[in-house]
């Protein structure tokens, strides 16, 4: 499972493995990784999703003839709204 699911889940992240044995790395190629959990944690939390909406047709004509960036309206009135 992925670290950011394990988090958004509340599940106990597993320790790092201090030492492999002969077993675990028999034909395999093993690397030391380091990972920034607080930066993936924002890099998820920040993507980008897309989600539909639906409005009357005379409204997305208008605001698409004035080049009206349909996804940042939607954006700040949502914060708007939250904060």
């Amino acid at each position: 499972m992925h670290y950011y699911a394990l988090e958004e889940e509340s599940e106990e992240i597993p320790e790092p493995s201090q030492s492999l044995s002969a077993e675990d790395t028999a034909g395999n190629v093993v690397t030391p990784i380091t990972i920034y959990p607080e930066l993936l944690h924002e890099e998820y939390r920040n993507r980008r999703v897309k989600t539909n909406t639906t409005i009357p047709a005379w409204l997305k004509a208008a605001a698409e003839e004035k080049g009206i960036n349909f996804s940042r309206v939607l954006e700040n009135a949502l914060m708007g709204m939250i904060n």
